[in-house]
Order: C-alpha cells, then structure tokens, then sequence
C-alpha cells in the first residue's frame, strides 16, 4: 500500500502516483464509474498510475466532467493535502444519489483515462461537495486538481 486517502467520509486505498504517461487516444476528461469484478458483463478494463495493475469497472459513466463546477487542491493544519471537488447541482444530486445505491463499493475516479483514486463508499454523500484525503504532497493534488479543472 503507497498511501491512505479518503473521499468525503470514504476511506481506501491509493492506487499510486504520480501519472507518468497520458494515453494519447483518450480524450481529456473525469469519469467516475462503479468498480466491478474482473469478468463481470460489460465490463471495462481500466489502467492505474501503477504499471500492471488495472481496474475493471462498469461501463456506465455515473458522474463526469459537466457535473463538476470546481476542484481545489487545499492544505490543512496538520500538513495533510486534499482535494476539494465541488459539484454542480445536477452533479450533488447524482452522487448523493450513487453513493447511497453503491455503499460499501468501490467508486473509481478516472482522470485522462487512468483510474487515479478507487475508494470505498462508506456512506452517503450531500450537500454537493467531496474531500478526497490522502498522503500526496500539496504539489500531488494540485495537479489532480489542475487535471480536473481541465478537462471540464
């Protein structure tokens, strides 16, 4: 395990960082899509930051770019960094709406077609807005969140 990172009051582990190649047929873009079993119908296999190790997810894209208003990389108290993803209100209400159906699943978070973050759902989330925690550096989740930002 490299790191420890949480989305909202989600926790899980860091697929790895830092993004060193971008696949250049894959268009500039966030996607979040349900993890599922390798095998599963349908589903997709998906590259992390880690060489040889992949997601497979369902093809549904669940939330994406247009749902995103905005993403902050932040510094707390405690040295920690995060990143602060604000989402639109059609946006809010999808991931409350996901979060709720998919507790206790993974959700992975897809930057340029790479899965960069896969937390576990814990529980429910409102009011628009998600934290994802980890153990980056402040240069790290700013470019996680320049990333985000650019592909809107």
């Amino acid at each position: 395990m490299i790191g420890k990172y949480s989305f909202a009051l989600l926790l899980s582990c860091v697929v790895g960082w830092p993004v060193t190649a971008r696949p250049q047929s894959v268009a500039d873009t966030v996607e979040f899509h349900a993890v599922v079993e390798e095998g599963s119908l349908g589903a997709i296999e998906m590259p992390t930051q880690s060489p040889g190790k992949t997601f497979y997810l369902q093809r549904e894209v669940l939330l994406s770019s247009r749902d995103i208003r905005s993403a902050i990389a932040q510094s707390t108290r405690t040295g920690c960094a995060n990143v602060l993803i604000a989402f639109t209100d059609e946006g809010a209400k999808k991931l409350a709406t996901i979060t709720g159906a998919y507790r206790g699943r993974q959700l992975a978070i897809v930057i340029h077609g790479i899965v960069i973050f896969a937390p576990m759902i814990r529980e429910k989330i409102s009011g628009g807005q998600a934290v994802i925690d980890s153990g980056f550096s402040l240069e790290e989740v700013q470019r996680v969140a320049r990333d985000i930002v650019s592909a809107q």
